[in-house]
């Protein structure tokens, strides 16, 4: 046959990679899709608290200062604005972070999104408990004896709204990798002599 009979096969056969298992997404961009919406929905937390504060006529680092018990006791309640409220924050962004990413994990796909909201309400109220009766009883015995009501659970739902409302990007993502690749198959496809790139 020769070199012109190894060039017709080479020119029939599908180009290395164009049957090569197409890239899925990994857990890695939901984790940090999570993290994030949990930080946001935990800094949109801290915001309703100070405007329930200040609506009471309470100093606005009250909230802030009552998580920081968790770590300064009821000193915390005669610090004003500073170390204890610093803690607090940190505390409060801490596990609504963690509380993100294992939300984020449980979505077995990327549903629509008014799913995706009534999935973080949910997701928010069932953290409402979960801190209020098993987390905070432990780590700040204050917090949960002195946090106030209803300004809590109305907290939780924002948060709830902010972890469903969150753009997460995983299967958006997935699919423009697999169309890029696709993409670059039939770039490759068109150059072959005798081949159809739709094919």
């Amino acid at each position: 046959m020769g070199a012109a009979g190894h060039t017709d096969r080479t020119a029939c056969e599908d180009p290395p990679f164009q049957n090569a298992p197409r890239r899925r997404g990994t857990y890695a961009p939901r984790l940090l899709d999570g993290l994030e919406a949990g930080v946001i929905g935990g800094l949109a937390m801290l915001a309703f608290f100070v405007l329930d504060s200040l609506g009471r006529h309470h100093r606005w680092w009250a909230i802030p200062n009552l998580l920081g018990s968790a770590f300064y006791g009821v000193r915390a309640f005669r610090m004003g604005p500073g170390i204890a409220s610093a803690s607090g924050i940190a505390l409060q962004l801490t596990i609504s972070g963690i509380a993100g990413v294992v939300f984020a994990l449980a979505l077995a796909a990327a549903p629509n999104r008014l799913r995706t909201t009534w999935a973080g309400i949910a997701a928010g109220l069932i953290w409402f408990a979960i801190a209020q009766r098993v987390l905070f009883p432990e780590i700040g015995p204050l917090v949960a004896r002195y946090a106030p009501e209803p300004a809590t659970l109305l907290a939780n739902l924002v948060f709830g709204v902010c972890l469903g409302r969150f753009p997460y990007r995983v299967e958006s993502d997935t699919i423009r990798l697999e169309t890029e690749s696709g993409q670059s198959a039939n770039a490759v496809a068109s150059e072959i002599p005798g081949r159809d790139p739709t094919r």
